[in-house]
C-alpha cells in the first residue's frame, strides 16, 4: 500500500467513526443504515487485504536469501579454482578453462536470476570434471557442501519470487476495493445532503471527516483544509474595504548636462606666406616698408 491508498484508508476509517457518532442524527434513515454497514464491511477487507500484502512481502525472505547468496558463491569458487587450475595445465582442456575463468567479485555483480544460472554452470562442470582431477585436494564434504548452499539459494529464492507475486496480486485486490468505496462514499454524501439544513453542524462535521489528508507531507488534498483555508482568506480579503492608494509618479532623474562639443583649435598665427611665381612670372620682391614693420614687432616681443 503506498501513502497515497494509506491516506484513503485513514479517511474511510474517520468517515466510519463519524458517522457512528452522528447516528442519532440519520439513525431513522434505513439506507442510511444499509450504506454505512457497507462501507464498515468494505474497510474490513482492505485491511485485509493490505495485512496479506505485508505478510507477502518477501523482505525478509529475500535478506535471508542475500546471506545465502554469499555462502553460496564461496563455496562454489572452492570448487572453482581448483577445477580451473588442473584445466589450464590439460591442452585439451582451454574450453573448460576459458568457462570457468571468473571471480567472486564478478559474480556479486550479477542480477538474481543470471547469477543462478551462472552457480549452477559452474557446479556442473566441476561435478563433471571431478573424476579427471586425481591429485585434487577437494574432498567429498566439499562438493557435498556446494550441493547444500546451493540447494538452500535457490530455494529461498523461489520463496522470495512467490511472496512477490502473492503481493502484487494483493495490491491489484487493494485497488478494486478503493475504486469501490468511491461510489459509496459519493451515495452517502447524496445522503447526508438531506440533513445540511436542520443539522448543518453534523454535516459540517461529517465533510470535514471526509477530508484526505497527506500524512506524507502535513498537506490535504483539493477538497480538505488547505482548500478551505484558501477560501476563507480570500473571504476575509473581500470583506475588508479596498484601499486605493494613489500611485505615485516615479521622480524623473535630471538630466545631465552633455558635454559641449569640443571647438576646433583655433587657426595658428599666420605666417608670412611666401607666393609662389607663377609660370613666365618674376617673383615679387618684399617692398622695403613691410620689413622695417616686421622687424620692430619681432624686436618688441
Amino acid at each position: 500500500m503506498n501513502q497515497k491508498e494509506f491516506n484513503r484508508l485513514r479517511m474511510l476509517r474517520t468517515t466510519a467513526a463519524q458517522l457512528d457518532e452522528l447516528k442519532p442524527v440519520w439513525t431513522g434513515n434505513t439506507m442510511m443504515h444499509t450504506e454505512v454497514a457497507q462501507l464498515r464491511r468494505l474497510i474490513d477487507d482492505i485491511e485485509a487485504a493490505h495485512a496479506k500484502t505485508l505478510s507477502a512481502s518477501g523482505k525478509e525472505q529475500r535478506e535471508v536469501a542475500r546471506d545465502k547468496r554469499d555462502v553460496a558463491i564461496t563455496a562454489i569458487m572452492n570448487l572453482v579454482n581448483v577445477t580451473h587450475t588442473w584445466a589450464e595445465r590439460m591442452p585439451e582442456e582451454k574450453l573448460l578453462a576459458q568457462r570457468l575463468a571468473t571471480r567472486p567479485y564478478i559474480l556479486q555483480n550479477l542480477g538474481e536470476a543470471k547469477l543462478l544460472a551462472r552457480l549452477e554452470e559452474l557446479h556442473n562442470h566441476c561435478v563433471a570434471a571431478r573424476p579427471n582431477i586425481t591429485d585434487s585436494p577437494l574432498t567429498d564434504e566439499d562438493y557435498r557442501n556446494a550441493q547444500a548452499c546451493l540447494n538452500i539459494y535457490l530455494s529461498l529464492q523461489d520463496v522470495a519470487r512467490k511472496s512477490d507475486v502473492e503481493r502484487q496480486g494483493e495490491n491489484v485486490h487493494l485497488d478494486k476495493l478503493f475504486k469501490q468505496a468511491l461510489p459509496l462514499l459519493k451515495r452517502i454524501d447524496r445522503l447526508m445532503e438531506n440533513y445540511k439544513t436542520a443539522h448543518p453542524v453534523a454535516h459540517a462535521k461529517y465533510r470535514a471527516a471526509r477530508s484526505v489528508y497527506d500524512y506524507g507531507t502535513n498537506k490535504r488534498g483539493k477538497n480538505g483544509a488547505a482548500k478551505a483555508k484558501k477560501d476563507a482568506k480570500k473571504e476575509q480579503e473581500d470583506a475588508k474595504p479596498k484601499e486605493q492608494s494613489e500611485a505615485k509618479p516615479k521622480e524623473q532623474p535630471e538630466a545631465k548636462p552633455q558635454p559641449e562639443a569640443s571647438k576646433p583649435e583655433e587657426a595658428k598665427s599666420e605666417s608670412v606666406a611666401t607666393t609662389k611665381p607663377e609660370s613666365g612670372k618674376p617673383a615679387e620682391k618684399p617692398q622695403p616698408e613691410l620689413l622695417a614693420e616686421a622687424s620692430e614687432e619681432t624686436v618688441a616681443v
